[in-house]
């Protein structure tokens, strides 16, 4: 089983919380934390602090280390006849929408 997570009482880690949260010593994540940073988009420290913000770094560890986030929305391309004709049939069926409504009216 997972050690839990330090609580959320603080806004802010020091190393030793980032090391716990991360798995490994702090010793490690002393070592590591610069490639950390400059490969892997780590968070930085706080300007001006001696510590990281926690909410940015459980925000990496569940974007699995930036490398997934939310999807993009889909690209819908213009002049495809399939999605003209299926938008059209919609329309008629449910009535055109509220912007296209406002735009015949003005």
């Amino acid at each position: 089983m997972l050690d839990a997570i330090p609580s959320p009482v603080r806004l802010t880690w020091p190393a030793s919380s980032v090391a716990h949260a991360l798995g490994i010593s702090e010793a490690t994540f002393r070592l590591k934390r610069a490639e950390l940073e400059a490969k892997h988009g780590f968070p930085c420290k706080l300007p001006g602090f001696n510590a990281w913000s926690q909410w940015a770094v459980v925000h990496w560890i569940n974007s699995n280390g930036g490398t997934y986030g939310a999807a993009s929305a889909p690209v819908i391309p213009n002049d495809d006849p399939e999605i003209d004709r299926i938008v059209g049939g919609l329309e008629s069926e449910y009535g055109a929408p509220a912007s296209a409504r406002e735009k015949a009216v003005a």
